[in-house]
C-alpha cells in the first residue's frame, strides 16, 4: 500500500508507534514511515525509518503524510493537533486528546472545518479482546450487568508529565463508554486512595443495578491489565496484556483476527479518511467524563 504514516514525538510510547509502524511496513501495509522529534539525539536513535526530521514545519514541507500520530508530551497535543489539523492532515492524538473539554471540542471542530480526520489515542477500542467482549455484551451473552472492573496497575513509576486519570484510568473511563454508552454518569464517581502508594486509586461509579470499577497505579509491584465484566447470566474474563484470548464463563477462547491493537488503531484510521458523528461523540464524551472525574477526584482527595 502507499500510505505515508509520520510519528512526530519519538520518546517512549513515540518509539512504540515506530516500530509498530514498521512491522506494518514490512507486511506490505505502508509504503513510509518518518520520524520527527526536536531533539536531534532521539530522532537519530530511531532506527529503519525512512527519514528523520527535527522540525515538524520541515517535515510537511517534504513529507505528505497519510496519518500522523502525534506523541509528543501532554501539553504540546493541543496546538501542535490544531496546526497539523489546519494544513487538513490526518491525525492521531495520542491521550490525553486536549487538556480540557474546549480544547478537545476545538480540535474536533478543526477536523471537520478542513475535511481532516482526528483519531484519540485511547487504543483499546481497537483491541481484539474488548471488541469481542463488546459483542458478546451487546448479543446477550452475559445478562444483564451486574458489575465491570477494569484494573490497569504497572511498576513504572509515574512520569513526571501526567497524571494518574490522564495517564491509566483515561482508558478505563473510554472503556465503560464503550461497553455501556451513556449509562454511567462520571460525576458521581467515588474515589479510594491506597495509602502506600499515593499514585494508585480505584475508582467506583453505580448506577440503579450495577457497579463499574477502574483500578490503576504506577509504581506497583507488578504488571495488571484485566477486564471481568459480570452480567446475570455469565462473566467475561480478559488480560489485555495479550490479544489472543479471551475467557466466558470459565472457557478461553481464541480472538481472530489478533493484530495487535496499536496496528490495527493505525490501519482504522488510515481507512477512515473523514469524521463521522458517531467518533465526535465518543471522543468528545469521554474528554468530558474525564473532566469530570478530575473534578470529582480534586474535591474527595
Amino acid at each position: 500500500m502507499g500510505f505515508t504514516v509520520a510519528v512526530v514525538g519519538c520518546g517512549r510510547w513515540g518509539s512504540v508507534h515506530v516500530a509498530s509502524l514498521l512491522q506494518l511496513k514490512q507486511q506490505g501495509m505502508l509504503k513510509r514511515v518518518v520520524a520527527c522529534d526536536l531533539v536531534e539525539n532521539t530522532v537519530e536513535a530511531v532506527q529503519g525509518v525512512d527519514a528523520r526530521y527535527t522540525s515538524w514545519q520541515s517535515m510537511c514541507e517534504h513529507e505528505t503524510p497519510d496519518l500522523i500520530v502525534l506523541a509528543t508530551p501532554n501539553d504540546t497535543h493541543t496546538s501542535l493537533g490544531m496546526a497539523f489539523l489546519a494544513k487538513g492532515l490526518h491525525v492521531l492524538i495520542e491521550k490525553p486528546f486536549g487538556a480540557s473539554p474546549s480544547e478537545a471540542r476545538a480540535l474536533l471542530d478543526k477536523a471537520i472545518e478542513k475535511q481532516a480526520a482526528v483519531f484519540s489515542g485511547h487504543l483499546l477500542r481497537h483491541h481484539a479482546g474488548f471488541q469481542h467482549a463488546k459483542h458478546l455484551i451487546e448479543e446477550g451473552a452475559i445478562g444483564q450487568l451486574i458489575s465491570a472492573t477494569y484494573a490497569r496497575c504497572t511498576v513504572r513509576p509515574r512520569p513526571p508529565s501526567t497524571n494518574l486519570i490522564e495517564g491509566l484510568a483515561s482508558h478505563g473511563i473510554d472503556g465503560l463508554a464503550y461497553f455501556f454508552p451513556d449509562r454511567f454518569e462520571f460525576s458521581s464517581i467515588k474515589v479510594t486512595r491506597q495509602m502506600e502508594n499515593q499514585d494508585a486509586a480505584t475508582f467506583v461509579i453505580k448506577d440503579e443495578k450495577s457497579t463499574a470499577s477502574i483500578i490503576v497505579g504506577w509504581g506497583v509491584e507488578r504488571e495488571l491489565r484485566s477486564l471481568c465484566v459480570i452480567g446475570t447470566e455469565g462473566k467475561i474474563e480478559l488480560d489485555f496484556g495479550q490479544h489472543s484470548t479471551i475467557t466466558l464463563n470459565g472457557e478461553v477462547h481464541n480472538l481472530k483476527p489478533s493484530r495487535p491493537p496499536l496496528q490495527t488503531q493505525v490501519l482504522a484510521a488510515l481507512n477512515t479518511p473523514h469524521m463521522t458523528p458517531e467518533r465526535i461523540k465518543s471522543i468528545f464524551n469521554t474528554a468530558v467524563n474525564v473532566e469530570k472525574v478530575k473534578l470529582t477526584m480534586s474535591r474527595q482527595i
